[in-house]
Order: C-alpha cells, then sequence, then structure tokens
C-alpha cells in the first residue's frame, strides 16, 4: 500500500511538472540547446556581441534541423503565425489568443534567457525585468545566429538586446527609472533604435530631489545612445548632476 502511495504522489508531480512546462510558452528553448543566443554580460564596457551558436532542436514537438527558422509574423487582417522554417519544410501556428510567452530562450553559461512572444497586437521581447514592445516582425535563424526584425527599410540584425538596452541607459545616469521597465523598437532614418521613456531624479543638496522627465534612444545596432529629450535646462546642465 505505502508503495502504491508513493508512486501515485511521484506521478502526480510530474504530472503537474509537465502541464507547467507545456503552459509557459508554445516553443521552449531550452539550455541544452534549442536555441541558445549568447549577448552582453553584465559588465561597464559596451560592445557588439558577436552570435555564434543558435540551434533548434523542439518546436511544438517537431524536431526541425538546425538550420532552422522561427518567425512571428502579422498579416493584413491582423492575425499573428509562428512560422518554422526547415529543411523545406514550413509550419505555420496561429497564436493570436495566446498570451503566455511564445518563444523562450533559455539562460546557460555566458547567456541570458530572452522570451520572444506578442502583447495584443504587437510582439514582444522581453529579458529579465524588461519588456521591449515593437510593431516590427521578428525572426530568430539559427544559422547565421541572429536575431532579426522586419522593419519597413529592410530586415535588421538585433545585437543589443532589451536588458543590455535598459542598463546602458541607467549606468550613464540619463534616467534612473525607466518607465513601467517597458522600452518601445522602432526605426528612425532606416537605423533600428531603443526609445526609453523614464525619470531622472535630481538631488539639490540632499535637501530636495527633483524628478524630471526624459526620452533616450539607443542603437539597437552598437549601444550607443543617439538622442536625449529633456528640458532644455537639464541638457545644458545636466552633468553637475550625475
Amino acid at each position: 500500500m505505502q508503495r502504491l502511495t508513493i508512486i501515485f504522489i511521484l506521478f502526480l508531480i510530474l504530472t503537474l511538472s509537465s502541464y507547467k512546462a507545456a503552459s509557459a510558452s508554445v516553443l521552449v528553448i531550452k539550455e541544452s540547446g534549442e536555441i541558445v543566443f549568447n549577448v552582453l554580460s553584465e559588465d561597464t564596457s559596451i560592445e557588439i556581441p558577436r552570435h555564434s551558436f543558435l540551434e533548434i532542436k523542439d518546436v511544438a514537438n517537431a524536431k526541425p534541423d538546425k538550420d532552422s527558422k522561427v518567425s512571428l509574423e502579422k498579416n493584413e487582417e491582423g492575425k499573428i503565425s509562428l512560422i518554422v522554417l526547415s529543411d523545406n519544410q514550413k509550419r505555420e501556428m496561429d497564436v493570436s489568443q495566446i498570451k503566455d510567452g511564445l518563444i523562450e530562450i533559455e539562460e546557460r553559461a555566458a547567456t541570458q534567457k530572452l522570451q520572444v512572444g506578442i502583447e495584443g497586437d504587437k510582439f514582444l521581447l522581453s529579458q529579465n525585468r524588461i519588456k521591449a514592445i515593437t510593431d516590427f516582425p521578428i525572426t530568430i535563424d539559427s544559422k547565421s545566429a541572429e536575431i532579426i526584425v522586419k522593419t519597413p527599410s529592410g530586415s535588421k540584425y538585433v545585437s543589443i538586446l532589451p536588458s543590455v538596452a535598459a542598463d546602458t541607459i541607467l549606468r550613464t545616469k540619463v534616467i534612473n527609472t525607466i518607465n513601467g521597465n517597458r522600452v518601445s523598437i522602432i526605426e528612425e532614418e532606416r537605423e533600428l533604435q531603443y526609445e526609453i521613456s523614464g525619470e531622472k531624479t535630481i538631488n539639490l543638496f540632499n535637501l530636495y530631489f527633483y524628478t524630471i522627465p526624459v526620452q533616450t534612444r539607443l542603437s539597437a545596432s552598437t549601444g550607443e545612445i543617439l538622442d536625449i529629450e529633456a528640458p532644455i535646462w537639464y541638457k545644458v546642465l545636466g552633468f553637475l548632476f550625475t
């Protein structure tokens, strides 16, 4: 009797664990290599990461080859599809109504976890605490080791991912907090950029704290800060408060 009880408990645990994993994402990119993306580590330097390894092994219980492409795309009617191209085969799934993460890149040595999904009618890149929203379709290419967004001017390589972009802005002290931990991926003058809005708190001799709104733009290719929108006086005297 005791043995049967133990077997039943183990079965229940395994069943619940399987259910939880299945409901988390449509496409899970595990530590063992389903899709792995090398990104910047948490250090003080800013450099362009060179992505060398992306491998897709499991997509909706299928086993595509190592040269697969996984895309999120939206048609003219607003339907969002998860598309897997592998070995001259195409698998397509309507994911418009799915609210959980669709693609998960799992953390392992020298990488950071990244989730790709949708929010409303927009595409979403989530990393750590940061969510990046964009109108541009997203593709993960395991052959070229790239994450790409399709903009009106063409396909753009996302070399700086959301968490790195946010940390760059915070490290430079241009702003102290990011509004809702949310950023936008946009295209300006044919360049892919992060648009980051937040607040800068100015400490006046430890007697008064004054907060101003600040919006910045950062290159998604190089990590360079391209523009700062703030009150004119702050642009001129901001260096005094860093």
